[in-house]
């Protein structure tokens, strides 16, 4: 078959669609993978074919796209403005999409062109499947990730319920307008249906059932494979330093925040240098976008801008992250606790559920992070044998599935 995997978004929208496209180039498929221009070098390095949607990333994701923090409404608001802005980034990602997809015979569509899905699927004579890390498709059983948990008196049923329709309309609300100006450039053809079609078309998830059991509620065409992991290429060495920081002391603490724009990463910056010196405690520091400043760390800390967090989290004691879906899947992986600082989105949802399997500490909000706060949770998460124990059997179920192949299964089912 031919393959198209289209996706937009941050390193965990873009890495375990690297993956998956791995995984259909070994069952002898021809796949192509189209991403931000950001990611071609990583994703031809495991020899995957690579083609760019659009140009590097920080072209959609300008200062305030974040501005929503745990606030659904006010995120779907800022993340309207800025595709707004970046119009004409989206006009080119949409067209060289569709223009890709001509001859293909399967599309997947993950991350944000999860939303251009239904438009491609009434246009291409291709099979479409929409794809996700996390839950979108309506459940009495869990809130969607975007909302909090139901308070004690509230039926949680209903509102889980309600929290899914309201969250994939008001999505719809916002992506909508932006579709039809860019398709009424690209096709005659093209419909951008009023309400968002979720149940017409097949989901592919791919995150573990060990994590989120799949709910009873869910059709038959909602299909949760299990993570969609890349396996450390052999031939990849970390920097001389690195290795020796890993070689020389303790096992250190992960630190990083992924993609999350901080408005004071001075200040972070110093909570992480004073946390670790109360608990004595080094760290693998990763700035990453939060633009944490290497001038205020010291020798308990070894910076990293960007490392496979697939070989660098088994070799943690703990991992300090924000609570993105491809950040906790490796670190549940990796069977180390983890210690979630969730920001906006999904994030506090992750957490919880980290929390929940007893894999992890409970969530601490940005707002009341601290160096304090900070040294605490450290030293729970790395002398709390239960946590320990519980998050190192969790990463071996985890490691036991092979969502990839699973997926990959699953199309070709579909196909025959």
């Amino acid at each position: 078959m031919r393959i198209v995997i289209l996706t937009i978004g941050t390193r965990g929208d873009v890495e375990p669609y690297a993956a998956l496209g791995a995984g259909f180039l070994r069952a002898g498929h021809h796949v192509v993978l189209a991403a931000p221009l950001d990611f071609e070098r990583e994703v031809r390095q495991i020899g995957l074919p690579f083609h760019p949607l659009m140009g590097k990333l920080h072209a959609l994701t300008q200062p305030g796209w974040q501005a929503g923090g745990l606030n659904p409404v006010r995120l779907l608001q800022s993340l309207s403005a800025a595709l707004n802005a970046a119009f004409p980034v989206v006009q080119e990602a949409m067209s060289e999409a569709y223009r890709l997809c001509q001859r293909a015979d399967v599309v997947i569509a993950g991350g944000l062109m999860f939303y251009a899905g239904p438009v491609l699927a009434e246009l291409l004579p291709a099979r479409v499947y929409l794809t996700a890390v996390g839950p979108v498709t309506p459940t009495a059983a869990f809130q969607n990730p975007w909302f909090p948990t139901a308070p004690a008196w509230l039926p949680h049923a209903a509102y889980n319920r309600c929290t899914h329709w309201l969250a994939q309309q008001l999505t719809w609300r916002v992506g909508r307008p932006i579709l039809k100006r860019v398709w009424r450039t690209i096709s005659a053809d093209a419909e951008v249906p009023f309400w968002f079609p979720m149940s017409r078309y097949s989901v592919l998830y791919g995150y573990s059932p060990t994590v989120l059991p799949v709910p009873d509620d869910w059709p038959e065409n909602q299909i949760v494979t299990g993570y969609w992991f890349s396996e450390p290429q052999e031939s990849y060495q970390p920097a001389p330093d690195l290795e020796t920081f890993l070689q020389t002391g303790s096992r250190p603490v992960y630190i990083g925040f992924g993609s999350v724009q901080m408005n004071e990463p001075r200040r972070i910056a110093a909570c992480v240098r004073d946390a670790l010196e109360e608990c004595n405690q080094r760290a693998v520091l990763s700035i990453g976008w939060a633009g944490m400043s290497g001038e205020m760390l010291n020798e308990r800390i070894h910076v990293v801008e960007d490392i496979p967090h697939n070989w660098l989290f088994p070799r943690m004691a703990a991992v300090v992250h924000h609570g993105g879906a491809g950040t906790t899947a490796a670190a549940l992986r990796a069977g180390v606790p983890a210690v979630v600082i969730p920001h906006s989105g999904d994030q506090p949802f992750w957490g919880e559920r980290v929390c929940a399997l007893g894999a992890g500490l409970m969530p601490m909000s940005f707002p009341a992070f601290s160096s304090e706060r900070l040294a605490e949770a450290i030293q729970e998460a790395t002398s709390n044998d239960r946590v320990q124990t519980t998050a190192a059997a969790l990463g071996a179920r985890i490691r036991a599935e092979d969502g990839v192949m699973e997926a990959v299964a699953q199309v070709e089912r579909d196909a025959s």
